[in-house]
């Protein structure tokens, strides 16, 4: 099974075990699959699950199709290298024999090399795979589950909470974190959500950059009144984040 995690918090977030996976043309495509959420869907939800899945499912099959194509291409990169380095040695004539050879050789493989990218990307097999899951997405099932009613509704609770309480029960300077109370058959979905959140919240280098260092100040059980500043600063450009950081760190430790 298959699943899609839809959270409609502040800002709406799909959780897409297709997202920047280069495998994805290699996972079985009859496995059945099902969109999760808090409750019932509106169009404007199912538009935005549509679109925002579509375009995931586009950029993993291009990530899928350029690994499984990288060895003929840099065959005919490095070919291409060779053949415009003899070309240019034995026909211009130049003063500067090595240089202009080998720069004007290492661009030409450059340029081949992201023509012929450009060109696995659009090919029959790679759009013939994206059809393929948009497809199958398509005859996706929905269900309501109450884990994400509690973390939407526990979003919302700490959304009040000024950003220096947030941080400091962060970074153990003063306060705790607020739990969230979940039933032993939430497990089942709580596990696989946590993993696909932290996955897609990590592509963000700050929030990466920032997670690891309250991860690493948690684990040491100090306080750390450095960090707590950044993650201050951090929820004036982006509360949002902010609080999924938060949310990530409560349900890693559940």
């Amino acid at each position: 099974m298959v699943y899609f995690y839809y959270l409609k918090s502040l800002k709406p977030i799909l959780l897409n075990p297709f997202s920047k996976n280069k495998e994805i043309g290699d996972l079985d495509s009859e496995e059945d699959i099902t969109i999760l959420s808090s409750n019932t869907l509106t169009q404007e939800d199912n538009d935005y699950i549509s679109q925002e899945s579509f375009n995931e499912i586009d950029t993993s099959v291009n990530l899928w199709i350029q690994e499984k194509r990288y060895y003929p291409r840099l065959f005919i990169s490095t070919l291409a290298f060779f053949v415009m380095y003899f070309f240019l040695s034995l026909v211009i004539r130049d003063p500067i024999p090595v240089f202009d050879e080998l720069f004007g050789s290492i661009a030409f493989a450059i340029f081949v090399w992201y023509f012929f990218t450009k060109g696995d990307t659009k090919s029959s097999i790679a759009n013939k795979k994206k059809l393929e899951i948009k497809r199958h997405v398509n005859t996706a099932e929905y269900k309501e589950i109450n884990l994400l009613k509690k973390i939407e509704e526990y979003i919302y609770d700490i959304k009040s909470t000024d950003n220096l309480d947030i941080a400091d029960a962060l970074c153990l300077v003063e306060g705790e974190l607020k739990k969230i109370d979940f039933i032993e058959e939430e497990n089942l979905y709580l596990d696989n959500f946590i993993t696909m959140l932290k996955k897609k919240m990590l592509f963000n280098d700050k929030f990466k950059y920032l997670y690891n260092k309250v991860v690493k100040v948690r684990d040491s059980g100090i306080k750390n009144e450095a960090v707590s500043s950044k993650l201050i600063e951090f929820g004036k450009e982006d509360k949002f984040s902010l609080l999924i950081l938060t949310l990530l760190i409560v349900l890693e430790n559940k």
